[in-house]
């Protein structure tokens, strides 16, 4: 199975990332803007329609209204510490995991990265030991 992920706010430093592995398991696109109400229209209807996975920063605001444009969304990563711009009723409600990565402030962009795929696959095996919001 093939998981469709938006990755929002990326940067030319997380190239690296993805560079170095291999990610059969999903379709990424890398889009360098964040989403909120402004960009959303930017979005493919193709892409609101099969996206189980959004990976964002800070900057993105992920109102009932954004994530409702998500039909099969399944997970919601925060390539930060917070994510005090989700709205976690609607996740609740729509059994949308939200998880955030264990940032320290020696970690660069790649280790980032590596942390929020590491959240993201530790929920679809369905690891137990691993933190959901």
């Amino acid at each position: 199975m093939v998981c469709k992920m938006l990755i929002f706010d990326f940067k030319e430093s997380e190239k690296l990332f993805f560079e170095k592995n291999k990610l059969d398991n999903f379709n990424v696109k890398l889009l360098p803007y964040s989403l909120n109400k402004k960009t959303i229209h930017n979005i493919l209807p193709q892409d609101l329609e099969e996206t189980s996975v959004l990976n964002v920063r800070n900057s993105s605001i992920l109102s009932t209204d954004i994530i409702n444009e998500f039909k099969n969304l399944r997970i919601i990563a925060h390539r930060t510490k917070d994510y005090k711009n989700t709205d976690l009723k609607t996740c609740l409600k729509r059994n949308i995991a939200v998880v955030n990565s264990e940032i320290s402030d020696n970690d660069n962009d790649y280790k980032i990265m590596q942390k929020s795929f590491r959240a993201i696959t530790s929920v679809l095996c369905g690891c137990k030991d691993y933190r959901i919001i």
